[in-house]
């Protein structure tokens, strides 16, 4: 499973991050899973997620888990 980008760093109240997923097939073909990956921040306190972006909340470090087809990738966010 590969997130793009791997690593978000937000800056400023205005700031948004939108995000791709994507999963390689057993044949080496790459699929766009966004629209159906499961998203959660493990501190929604730090940063809101709407429509695959990410917003700023209040300064701070947490990650998103992102999830699809039984697979599972972390990405950092720092506000």
């Amino acid at each position: 499973l590969k997130v793009f980008p791997s690593s978000v760093e937000l800056r400023g109240k205005g700031d948004r991050r939108s995000l791709v997923v994507q999963v390689v097939d057993d044949g080496g073909t790459t699929k766009d899973v966004t629209a159906t990956a499961k998203f959660t921040l493990a501190d929604p306190a730090v940063a809101s997620l709407s429509e695959q972006a990410l917003a700023p909340k209040k300064d701070g470090r947490t990650k998103l888990v992102v999830e699809s087809g039984g697979l599972r990738a972390e990405v950092p966010v720092a506000v």
